[in-house]
């Protein structure tokens, strides 16, 4: 059984998917041209430093 993905944003050439990465919530972001998707970007919550909010970047 896969990982639940759920689209949060869609239109012609983008698509954000909010899913659960080991308990952590996790936002993809993918660059699609004429169906085929061409770049990804992968957003994870991490640790804030200094107190100012983070994200891991894939």
């Amino acid at each position: 059984m896969g990982a639940a993905i759920f689209p949060v944003f869609q239109a012609a050439t983008a698509c954000v998917l909010h899913d659960d990465a080991e308990g952590t919530p996790r936002l993809t972001y993918a660059l699609i041209e004429n169906g085929i998707v061409k770049a990804t970007a992968v957003y994870v919550n991490v640790d804030p430093i200094n107190g100012v909010p983070c994200f891991g970047l894939g």
